[in-house]
């Protein structure tokens, strides 16, 4: 029996399996292996079901007076884990805000009245625990752009940003009438009033989606 050295004792099983593993014959086949694998887990990933039971409100009419924010209504919507399980909107909602300024003159908006009335004449108990008046500052903001043919250019805007939220207001999924006013402050101290009067109604989504689909937002 032929002497072995150290080394190829312990070489022998390494090369005994490279010799006999058609895998390690050809590298070529690792990138297939991997492209297979990675498709395997998208194909499982992209199976897994959410449960859909959320609420949108729509806007169906709308006066106003004098220059206002954008007024949205945000439900809060919660999703249970990355790949599947429960998409959901939680209540109470909140009123959601948002202005942008390019005279770059607005220091804050400031709520002081706000009534959500349903249908039926009551108004939401959320409404009487708000502190009002209401304020939120702008904050600065640069937006930076692309154009032009070949070669592009890029160039930045500044502007001022306000977002806001008027939280736990809306507690029923019913359509309702919103009543807002306020006042959007300068920096040289002058107020613009303002008053909303806005009405929205519910849109339910009750449905089984899987991942793709909720990723894309089909």
């Amino acid at each position: 029996m032929p002497d072995r050295s150290r080394e190829q004792w312990r070489r022998m099983p390494t090369d005994e399996f490279e010799a006999s593993s058609p895998y390690m014959k050809n590298n070529s086949l690792h990138p297939f292996l991997l492209s297979g694998a990675l498709l395997i887990s998208c194909c499982f990933v992209g199976c897994l079901p959410y449960k859909v039971n959320t609420v949108d409100f729509h806007q169906t009419s709308s006066t106003s007076s004098g220059m206002v924010p954008n007024i949205n209504i945000d439900t809060n919507l919660s999703i249970s884990s990355p790949f599947g399980g429960f998409i959901r909107s939680k209540k109470p909602y909140a009123i959601a805000v948002d202005h942008t300024d390019m005279s770059f003159s607005i220091a804050a908006v400031e709520f002081t009245k706000v009534v959500v009335k349903y249908q039926d004449g009551t108004t939401d108990p959320g409404v009487a625990k708000l502190k009002l008046p209401q304020r939120f500052a702008s904050r600065h903001h640069v937006s930076i752009n692309s154009g032009g043919p070949p070669p592009t250019y890029t160039f930045e805007t500044p502007m001022r940003l306000i977002t806001a939220r008027v939280p736990k207001v809306i507690s029923r999924n019913e359509p309702f009438t919103l009543f807002m006013e306020g006042r959007f402050i300068k920096d040289s101290g002058r107020a613009i009033p303002f008053k909303v009067k806005k009405s929205f109604a519910p849109q339910f989504e009750n449905s089984v989606q899987s991942w793709f689909e909720v990723i894309s937002g089909v």
